[in-house]
């Protein structure tokens, strides 16, 4: 049985631990009496979906995750071109990686674009 409260202008949800009641974990948080209510879970599930702000820096981070990975695995196949040992399977790794990244970045531009629409895209 989850509690909500809110906290800096923002409603929060606690799942409480087994055995542990309502009044117990609002008086081990501080909370006052009145300062918050029990919830349903379902209830609790729709407070903890994030905004469509949150899910944007959210989305913006695993973007980022992605390119630093698909940078990583590019480096195998730069190193046998540059040292001239290279295979076709390199040059169509680096293709699609190539092509996944510029998804990608297009794809963070707009995101970043939607939270900060002064954002102005540069030449990469």
């Amino acid at each position: 049985m989850p509690i909500a409260y809110t906290q800096n202008g923002k409603e929060l949800v606690a799942n409480l631990a087994p055995g542990v009641t309502p009044e117990q974990a609002a008086k081990a948080m501080n909370l006052t009496p009145g300062a918050w209510r029990v919830i349903s879970d379902e209830e609790a599930a729709d407070l903890q979906k994030p905004t469509p702000e949150e899910a944007d820096v959210q989305r913006i981070a695993e973007i980022d995750a992605r390119l630093g990975e698909l940078d990583r695995k590019s480096i195998r196949s730069l190193r046998a071109i540059a040292q001239g040992v290279d295979t076709g399977t390199d040059h169509a790794m680096l293709s699609f990686i190539v092509d996944e990244s510029a998804g990608l970045r297009e794809e963070r531009y707009g995101l970043a674009q939607a939270q900060c629409p002064e954002t102005e895209k540069h030449a990469e």
